[in-house]
């Protein structure tokens, strides 16, 4: 892999595959990978991330949050996913709520900023 084609900043290599499914653009976009995906895919993501989240935070904090490479970026927007997977890994136990209307109806106007 290139620099050009990395989607993620160098020492984050082996995240790369999670990219496409996990740094959405929105929360509703954080919250469809959660809903859509199997749980062992979920824990997957959980336990590559986890074990990169500190790194992950101390880089992202390293830069202005609202002027982010795109790398730094997608690693942040990862980041926000790993608590969408945590819901599920640590309390849900299951993708989606159970006993819950799948959609939900649900939307999130505004979600925080700049990844809402």
């Amino acid at each position: 892999m290139t620099v050009l084609d990395r989607r993620l900043p160098e020492g984050f290599e082996e995240l790369e595959r999670f990219v496409d499914r996990w740094a959405g653009e929105s929360v509703e976009a954080r919250v469809a990978a959660r809903e859509e995906s199997a749980m062992d895919d979920i824990r997957e993501f959980y336990d590559a991330m986890l074990a990169r989240a500190n790194d992950a935070a101390a880089l992202i904090e390293s830069h202005n949050l609202h002027d982010l490479p795109d790398p730094v970026a997608n690693l942040c927007k990862m980041l926000l996913g790993l608590a969408h997977a945590a819901s599920a890994v640590e309390f849900i136990g299951a993708p989606r709520v159970r006993m819950a209307p799948y959609p939900t109806g649900v939307r999130v106007l505004r979600g925080p900023q700049p990844f809402g």
